[in-house]
């Protein structure tokens, strides 16, 4: 593959990655105005966020086997059309049950995107995975602060649904530049090795990785998901504020990223996931006992700092450990990791009824404690397989 080729299989992953961004922090991002709307309580609104990663569970699920037995150019204009469609769905759904069935579609075409597009960087870039699926990444945070920084600064001039809607935009131009690409050859021409792929299902670091992606996406849901409300009421920032400070925990996410591509240079993947881990819980404590929306926005940039190196450096493990199958090895991971991304938020928003949305934000820690343990035992284990840790 020539340089011209590999820069705009690797432009159009970055262009792909950043609508997934736009499609998981949407319904945080909107959150304060849907509740008034559709007239639902936390408990209601938070099955939107199982909703969405359900869809997004099916889209991964379904994604790496397809893109490794047909290739990704149909597969990436596919979801691309999903997304589009549950944009607009969002936007001007007329009931609650509505919203929810567009919200389910919009995931499952952002998880075909996720999956896809890190797969397809992962066979693209060879020895340097782990920099360029880190340095993807930081897309993912591009199109994730850019919903809640849009929305905070616009909501005050149009309503909600002219600004998701106008979003459609980006998506068109995404589908037309799929479509004039040369993406890579399937892996398989002709059958697809459904022995072979079960038996991963088998792998014991692939599922512990896996495990680790669970915890991971679980708590960037909770933070995404629910920090604009927790600042809108424990500090009684108004939701347009809210929505706004918001977008600092995926510019912290962003920044972290684009940092990290480049200190893989001088330290070890070990070191930067260990990091990370104390970043976040500092973040998260900060947080928990800021009664200031200085220091609590300052937290939630940290906290997206912290929150920034595992999934693209894990990934970098999976795509290194099963390059011959690395779309299904991609699928069973971001499957088992989605189930994070549905319960946790979920359980956060029943907690907050009962409990107060504080309390219900003490999942983070507790999180985040499981997460070191786990990502200290996996690093042990990939260290005696001789990866490359």
């Amino acid at each position: 593959m020539d340089k011209k080729q590999h820069r705009l299989l690797f432009s159009a992953a970055c262009l792909g990655l950043m609508l997934f961004g736009i499609t998981v922090t949407m319904i945080g991002s909107i959150m304060p105005e849907i509740i008034p709307r559709y007239g639902i309580t936390r408990s209601e609104a938070g099955t939107l966020f199982m909703f969405l990663n359900f869809g997004i569970l099916i889209g991964s699920f379904i994604f790496g086997p397809v893109a490794d037995r047909y290739g990704y150019k149909v597969l990436l204009v596919a979801c691309s059309v999903m997304i589009l469609a549950g944009l607009e769905g969002v936007a001007f759904a007329p009931t609650f049950s509505a919203l929810s069935l567009f919200i389910l579609l919009f995931g499952v075409g952002g998880g075909i995107m996720n999956g896809a597009t890190n797969a397809l960087v992962s066979d693209i870039s060879g020895e340097d995975r782990s920099a360029g699926l880190t340095f993807l990444a930081a897309f993912f945070g591009l199109g994730a602060f850019g919903v809640p920084l849009i929305l905070g600064l616009l909501l005050h001039l149009f309503s909600y649904t002219v600004i998701v809607s106008s979003l459609g935009i980006i998506v068109i131009a995404a589908i037309v530049f799929f479509l004039f690409l040369d993406f890579p050859e399937a892996k398989f021409k002709e059958k697809f090795p459904v022995k072979e792929a079960l038996q991963m299902l088998k792998e014991p670091t692939l599922i512990l990785l896996a495990v680790i992606l669970f915890l991971q996406s679980g708590m960037e849901n909770v933070m995404g998901g629910w920090s604009a409300s927790y600042l809108n009421e424990i500090l009684g920032v108004e939701s347009s504020r809210s929505v706004l400070l918001l977008s600092f925990f995926w510019l912290g996410m962003m920044v972290s990223r684009l940092l990290i591509s480049k200190l893989l240079k001088k330290v070890t993947v070990a070191f930067v996931l260990k990091m990370s881990v104390g970043v976040s819980l500092a973040g998260i404590i900060s947080l928990l006992f800021s009664s200031s929306v200085a220091v609590s926005t300052a937290s939630l940039f940290v906290i997206g700092m912290g929150f920034g190196s595992c999934f693209p450096l894990v990934l970098g493990f999976i795509g290194g450990l099963y390059p011959g199958m690395s779309g299904t090895a991609f699928s069973i991971a971001f499957s088992i990791a989605l189930l994070g991304g549905m319960s946790m938020p979920t359980m956060t928003g029943v907690f907050s009824d009962l409990f107060g949305i504080q309390n219900a934000f003490l999942i983070m820690p507790i999180s985040l404690i499981l997460f070191f343990g786990l990502i200290s035992w996996v690093l042990r284990r990939l260290s005696s397989q001789h990866a490359n840790v």
